[in-house]
């Protein structure tokens, strides 16, 4: 039986991704709940395209390895830990305009 070793600064770059990931998701369920998803839609697209280029980046220039992989996921998951809360409470205090109420 062949064993893998998995390095500490990988276990917690997976945490901190979970972490951020389910944080987000908070916002994320009420966002698509009301039907507000513009913004949501946009900040994915930008960090779908964003992702690969960072994670190539940190691979071949910083070598970095396979954790270039989960900061660049992290980086280029910006809207739910960042722009999904400021975009809920901005619909909760309703004042959310423009982009932010579509």
């Amino acid at each position: 039986m062949k064993t893998m070793i998995i390095s500490n600064k990988l276990k917690i770059l997976l945490i901190i991704y979970f972490l951020l990931f389910s944080f987000g998701g908070i916002f994320n369920m009420f966002i698509n709940g009301v039907g507000k998803i513009s913004v949501q839609m946009y900040s994915l697209l930008i960090g779908a395209i964003l992702f690969v280029p960072i994670a190539l980046f940190f691979i071949k220039y910083l070598h970095w390895g396979i954790e270039s992989v989960v900061i660049a996921s992290i980086i280029a998951n910006f809207y739910s830990p960042f722009i999904a809360p400021y975009q809920y409470y901005k619909i909760i205090k309703k004042n959310a305009h423009g982009i932010w109420n579509k």
